[in-house]
């Protein structure tokens, strides 16, 4: 891995030009990884930019995004994929353009570039940034603190998930060090909610089905439920965690409705393993927590789903299941 961080890094000592692409449905590791990005770029006497899906803001992370309106003017040579794993999560447009460096911790990336930069290993893609910052030896400001601290936090669920490792704790004190925002950025990413989000909470809780005696739960996020407590795209985000609280399941499943069909939102304890399980539906991710898209009306989704979680998972004796 050292070796594509020094890639990596020389890549960008010795081009200009870049935008940075972050997939679709933001979260704070494409969002930090390519705004920290952005920032070494300035400090570099580069130029670059970031582009989202739609240009799709997150409210939540606002605190992110440059002080001043960002103006082109310069014409892109080369694009930088961060914590994307496949194409179809870029936006149509991008979708066809060459990508020169990919920077990704899923094990299932399926990107095509020039260059690839991805560790699996990693608990967020900003912990593969923050090491290519070093190589370049850009000096982590306060701004690109909380974009990499946002990121880390954010995908390792504040530091509880099994992704967590020393070097984690070891990235997060020198981003701490360095000027992060800890607890604003934690407050903003986990404990504030709006009302309509507390709203859309109570509806999932209410919804909640259990199969396979108690160790797959599964909730389905309709239109209407979405529409009747007024939340927004950002409220619906990382609600997949509400399933996957309740204490008995190996597998929870959160399927919020879209157009054509339903987002899938995978999440997985002891042997179960949640990439394999969302490639048969095309998708990826982690061993923990993985997603993907699949069509239909709610009841031929939901048949899906029972049938390839009792092909995949065997729900095997509960005495028999070995914590990993």
């Amino acid at each position: 891995m050292e070796n594509k961080i020094k890639k990596a890094a020389e890549f960008i000592k010795k081009n200009n030009n870049f935008c940075f692409l972050c997939h679709k449905r933001l979260d704070g590791d494409t969002l930090g990884a390519a705004y920290s990005l952005y920032y070494a770029c300035i400090i570099l006497n580069k130029n670059s930019v970031v582009k989202t899906y739609e240009d799709e803001v997150s409210q939540k992370f606002s605190f992110i995004y440059p002080e001043k309106d960002v103006v082109e003017e310069f014409e892109i040579e080369h694009y930088v994929s961060v914590d994307v794993a496949d194409l179809n999560l870029l936006e149509e447009s991008y979708k066809n353009k060459k990508i020169s460096l990919c920077i990704d911790h899923h094990e299932t990336n399926r990107i095509e570039a020039d260059l690839k930069c991805v560790d699996e290993k990693s608990a967020a893609t900003c912990e593969i940034v923050y090491f290519i910052l070093k190589e370049l030896g850009v000096k982590i400001n306060k701004k690109i603190a909380d974009c990499l601290y946002l990121g880390i936090s954010t995908d390792t669920g504040c530091f509880k998930y099994q992704n967590v490792t020393q070097k984690t704790h070891k990235i997060a004190a020198d981003l701490i060090e360095f000027g992060a925002d800890f607890y604003n950025i934690n407050l903003n990413a986990f404990d504030k909610k709006s009302k309509n989000r507390l709203k859309l909470e109570a509806q999932v809780i209410k919804n909640l089905k259990y199969y396979f005696e108690d160790r797959l739960v599964v909730v389905f996020i309709t239109k209407d439920i979405i529409n009747s407590s007024g939340a927004s795209l950002e409220d619906c985000g990382s609600v997949s965690y509400i399933a996957a609280s309740f204490e008995d399941a190996l597998v929870s499943i959160t399927a919020k409705e879209e157009k054509n069909g339903f987002k899938i939102s995978v999440r997985t304890k002891g042997f179960c393993d949640a990439s394999l399980f969302c490639r048969r539906f095309n998708g990826g991710g982690h061993k923990k927590a993985a997603g993907c898209f699949i069509e239909g009306e709610k009841e031929e989704v939901l048949e899906k789903l029972l049938k390839a979680s009792s092909e995949e998972f065997k729900f095997v004796a509960k005495e028999a299941i070995k914590t990993v």
